[in-house]
């Protein structure tokens, strides 16, 4: 998926509040949680989320996922950093 798509299909669903976000090679944000529900889309690089009972799901360029908001999980950049849009409600 690309971002102009993206954008137009979580516009649609409601989604109105985006964020552009790069973090370093190697980041990781421990185990937390968020008060909206997010979709995000990797436009470079590389992500991990593992959730709170250890699903792991590995994004890369193109890739899209999505969480609830109160939802436990953890974010493990790759080694070449990430750059995400994220588009919350």
């Amino acid at each position: 998926m690309d971002e102009v798509n993206f954008r137009r299909e979580r516009e649609a669903e409601g989604y109105d509040n985006f964020n552009l976000v790069e973090w370093p090679a190697g980041q990781i944000n421990e185990m937390h949680t968020h008060d909206f529900g997010a979709h995000v889309i990797v436009l470079e690089g590389e992500i991990s989320v593992t959730l709170e009972d250890g699903k792991v799901t590995t994004c890369r360029a193109g890739d899209t996922f999505a969480l609830d908001g109160g939802i436990p999980h953890e974010e493990v950049v790759g080694p070449q950093g990430v750059k995400i849009l994220s588009a919350r409600k």
